[in-house]
């Protein structure tokens, strides 16, 4: 004779406790949709630093021009920054996005012969925006997911050009506007 319901050992009706909770997971590369879908926005930050050190040799010079001697210098550039970043999802296959970094960055150069200069800015970074849009979507084993992204970048953070040059991630900003396009291929193996 089978248990009853509720009796040990027996596989009678569980009771339900409650709603399952809402599914609150990022979007991530795995998942079916690459972009956002319409409404639906995600917002990222994170913590960055980095450092620069150099160290070389630097003529000393006289008030004619002349040189009289050598020195060593070292510069040390650093960089912390908070990089906030909203994306927004428009319409199907259409994403938003802005990026407005917050941060600290100091630049510290020093000589031999006495010399030393040290600069520090906390200050917002450049602010970048622009649109990702899904030129492709995956067909099949061999098929990626292919983004197109048309986007700019606003000279909004403290630069100086020849640290922006030496070492393009020591500075909050590059100095000047900038226009990006790129093309991004995504496939899952797994």
């Amino acid at each position: 004779e089978p248990a009853a319901s509720g009796a040990a050992g027996s596989f009678g009706q569980v009771e339900k406790l409650g709603d399952a909770p809402p599914n609150e997971t990022l979007q991530f590369l795995r998942q079916d949709a690459v972009l956002l879908k319409p409404g639906e926005h995600q917002f990222d930050w994170g913590l960055s630093y980095s450092i620069y050190n150099f160290t070389g040799a630097i003529p000393v010079v006289n008030k004619s021009g002349d040189i009289i001697g050598v020195t060593n210098e070292r510069i040390r550039l650093q960089l912390m920054t908070i990089p906030f970043a909203l994306r927004y999802g428009l319409c199907d296959g259409l994403q938003a996005y802005i990026n407005a970094p917050l941060g600290w960055s100091n630049d510290e150069t020093t000589n031999d012969v006495g010399g030393s200069l040290t600069n520090n800015f906390v200050s917002m970074g450049d602010i970048s925006a622009g649109l990702n849009y899904q030129v492709m979507k995956s067909c099949g084993t061999w098929t990626p997911d292919v983004i197109a992204s048309l986007g700019f970048i606003a000279p909004t953070g403290h630069a100086t050009f020849a640290t922006s040059l030496l070492a393009p991630t020591s500075a909050l900003g590059q100095g000047f506007w900038d226009i990006t396009a790129s093309i991004l291929a995504v496939h899952t193996l797994d």
